[in-house]
């Protein structure tokens, strides 16, 4: 899949590996890393909700 015809496309680069990451990604395919605010709080409130169960 190739973008090079469309140059409208803006991109920004991943906060774990530099790559080049479509703008309107919420989570980055390659490493995983959660771009989107809102999808990184419901996940870090579910794992920590995964931790409390495991530990209390």
């Amino acid at each position: 899949m190739s973008d090079a015809g469309n140059e409208n496309v803006s991109e920004i680069s991943c906060p774990m590996g530099a790559e080049k990451i479509n703008a309107s990604a919420r989570k980055f395919r390659y490493c995983g890393e959660i771009l989107d605010p809102a999808l990184r709080m419901v996940m870090e409130n579910k794992n920590s909700r995964i931790a409390a169960d495991y530990f209390f």
